[in-house]
C-alpha cells in the first residue's frame, strides 16, 4: 500500500508500530553511544614537561567515566590550546588511562630503540622564532580504546606531554606562552570528549 500524506496533515497507508518496555542499557545494539562525558576548560593551566621522555599528565583536563555496560569500548578525542618556551614540534602529546588512581599509557607509535613513542606531536604555530605569543590548537582524533572493564568502572583520562630530550620545557595552556595583555597574545580553550560505546 502506498503512503499518502494528506492536506489535513494526516496519513493514509501508514500504521506506527508500538513499542513496549523501556529502552535500556541491556537491550541497545552493539556499538551504540551509551554516554558522553566532556571536560571543557577555559581556564588557564600549566605543565613543565622534564626532558626524560617520561609523559606528564595535564590533569586539570583528566575527563572520568563510569562504565554502565561490561566490557565497553571507550572512544576519546581531545582539543589542546596553548604554547611552549621552545618549538611546536619539541612537544609530543599522550594518552594514558586511569582506573584505582594506576595510568597506562594507550595509543602510542613503536617504542623500539631510542625513539620516543607518542600519540601526536603537537600542531605548528611556530613563527619565525616566536615562542612568546604563537600559540596552537591540536586536535586529537578519536582513539577507540578497549579497557575491558565491568559496568560501574570509574576510567579516567588524561593527556600528557612528553619531551625528546634537552632542559625542561614548560607548556602554557589556553594562553600564549608570554601573556601581554595586547591583541597578538591569544587566549582558547582546551577539551576532552569520551564516549561509552556498547560492546
Amino acid at each position: 500500500m502506498s503512503i499518502t500524506l494528506n492536506g489535513n496533515g494526516t496519513i493514509t497507508g501508514y500504521t506506527p508500530t508500538a513499542i513496549s518496555g523501556t529502552l535500556t542499557t541491556a537491550n541497545m545494539p552493539a556499538g551504540s553511544i551509551l554516554q558522553v562525558v566532556n571536560t571543557n576548560k577555559t581556564d588557564l593551566w600549566a605543565v613543565d614537561v622534564n626532558a626524560n621522555q617520561t609523559p606528564v599528565g595535564v590533569s586539570a583536563l583528566d575527563t572520568t567515566i563510569t562504565t554502565l555496560s561490561a566490557n565497553s569500548k571507550i572512544l576519546v578525542s581531545a582539543s589542546i590550546f596553548g604554547e611552549g618556551n621552545h618549538d611546536d614540534h619539541d612537544y609530543g602529546l599522550c594518552w594514558s588511562r586511569g582506573i584505582s588512581g594506576s595510568f597506562t599509557n594507550i595509543g602510542l607509535g613503536d617504542s623500539s630503540s631510542n625513539r620516543t613513542s607518542v600519540s601526536s606531536i603537537v600542531s605548528v604555530g611556530y613563527h619565525s622564532g616566536d615562542n612568546d605569543s604563537t600559540p596552537s590548537s591540536t586536535a586529537l582524533p578519536p582513539l577507540l580504546d578497549t579497557p575491558n572493564q565491568a559496568a560501574g568502572t570509574a576510567i579516567t583520562y588524561r593527556i600528557n606531554y612528553i619531551i625528546t630530550g634537552g632542559a625542561t620545557k614548560y607548556i602554557r595552556g589556553n594562553r600564549s606562552f608570554g601573556d601581554s595583555d595586547s591583541t597578538g597574545y591569544e587566549r582558547g580553550a582546551s577539551w576532552v570528549t569520551v564516549m561509552e560505546v556498547k560492546a
